[in-house]
């Protein structure tokens, strides 16, 4: 028999044995994580201390943040979970502290969601579950929102051409929405936005070319302006669903100051995104008004789930906030 035919023989062998010793490897390592994972007890002991000394302030985050083993022992304090895979500053408002319940190999990751400067407070192994708490610096914390001062906002549909101007008259303080004609509104919705849900003023787009208009006055965002400069920190996109939409088109947001227009912003098909936009409002006087369009060309407006929140911060916030934005930051913003 040449060496070649013994070769060729032995081929189909080798390979079964590189097989094999792979599916060993791979089980080997399976049985060593499952040596290592935390039992139900471990998440339950992490998640009982949670529940008796959580405050109303407080936030709580799993990892990994798609885990469910915490959560069905944490139902007495579930409206303190903070579910977000990819979470920005701004999503910490007005939070003080932070317990972070990680598997003990997924610790470091949990800190590292964590908006700069948050401070470990405690630190606890349970078994295979580390329990961490940390405190958030207080200069994280951006003050009230566009979302919040919605109430005091004018909220108007504006037909294509521009020659007739339907205001939304009715403010719904429960639901917190302004209630327009023909069944839309525009009111904080819990909306999937950037792959993470997000608290926003929902601002569905009209059909038929009509532009919805939420303005709001000067003096209900400069009230509490510092002399070290303002700006408006503005956070908006399309939810995930809307983006997603098979007869989706293109909608725009603008943002003026007065009669100028500061932003234009067209979220590209199947954008998702929770775009950031950083804007200087050293040009809004006390008789100006800050006001945010939005519109698409599509005669349906399909999908159009477009959503918005903002903050107006000083010159040390609007840096901070800018420089942990990642790709999400406008090329647009000032």
């Amino acid at each position: 028999m040449s060496k070649s035919h013994r070769a060729h023989q032995a081929g189909p062998l080798l390979g079964a044995g590189l097989l094999l010793l792979a599916g060993g490897l791979s089980i080997a390592t399976q049985l060593l994580g499952s040596a290592n994972a935390p039992s139900d007890a471990d998440w339950k002991r992490a998640a009982d201390v949670v529940v008796e000394q959580a405050r109303a302030e407080d936030a709580i985050r799993v990892e990994p943040t798609w885990s469910e083993s915490a959560m069905v022992h944490l139902g007495p304090v579930g409206n303190l979970l903070h579910r977000h895979h990819h979470p920005q500053i701004e999503d910490f408002q007005g939070m003080e502290r932070v317990w972070v319940i990680a598997e003990a190999e997924r610790a470091e990751d949990g800190a590292a969601r964590l908006p700069p400067g948050s401070e470990r407070v405690s630190s606890e192994q349970l078994g295979e579950v580390i329990l961490e708490l940390y405190a958030l610096p207080p200069e994280l914390q951006l003050g009230p929102s566009l979302l919040t001062r919605l109430p005091e906002a004018r909220v108007e549909h504006v037909s294509a051409t521009n020659e007739n101007v339907t205001p939304c008259r009715r403010w719904d303080a429960r639901r917190k929405r302004w209630n327009c004609p023909g069944g839309h509104y525009v009111g904080s919705e819990l909306l999937e936005v950037g792959d993470d849900p997000r608290r926003c003023a929902w601002a569905h787009a009209l059909k038929q070319g009509q532009v919805l208009r939420v303005s709001y006055p000067a003096d209900a965002l400069l009230e509490e302006q510092d002399a070290a400069g303002s700006w408006l920190r503005l956070r908006a996109g399309v939810d995930l669903r809307g983006a997603r939409h098979e007869r989706a088109q293109p909608l725009t947001y603008r943002v003026f100051i007065g009669e100028e227009q500061v932003l234009s912003h067209t979220p590209g098909k199947f954008d998702a995104s929770w775009m950031a936009h950083t804007i200087d409002l050293r040009a809004l006087s006390p008789e100006k008004e800050l006001r945010l369009e939005v519109r698409t060309d599509d005669p349906e407006a399909h999908g159009r789930r477009f959503c918005f929140n903002g903050w107006v911060v000083d010159d040390t916030r609007a840096e901070l906030l800018r420089d942990h934005s990642g790709s999400v930051e406008s090329s647009s913003s000032k």
